[in-house]
């Protein structure tokens, strides 16, 4: 088994990844982004426009705002089922 994943590691020596979001486009923008990037690689945030450097805190921001996308009511791919739980459910329209 240990054999198996060493073969993925890559070096810390050979850099990181970068994904380019757009603010306003966050969910499509990072879908896209993804395919880009090799994910066994350290991967890093920038947003256009934006001149900060990821130091971390960009990849929680982004995390956040693709969440807050997938479950907003009128752009999200999830709503909220007609439960007395909470409980959602896959947009399909």
């Amino acid at each position: 088994f240990r054999y198996h994943l060493e073969r993925f590691r890559i070096s810390w020596m050979s850099g990181a990844d970068y994904m380019k979001i757009e603010k306003n486009n966050v969910l499509v923008s990072s879908l896209v982004q993804s395919k880009k990037v090799n994910m066994y690689k350290e991967v890093k945030i920038e947003f256009v426009g934006d001149k900060v450097n990821d130091a971390g805190g960009l990849l929680r921001e982004w995390m956040h705002m693709v969440i807050k996308e997938m479950f907003d009511e009128s752009t999200g791919i999830f709503q909220l089922c007609k439960t007395d739980d909470i409980m959602y459910k896959l947009k399909w329209d």
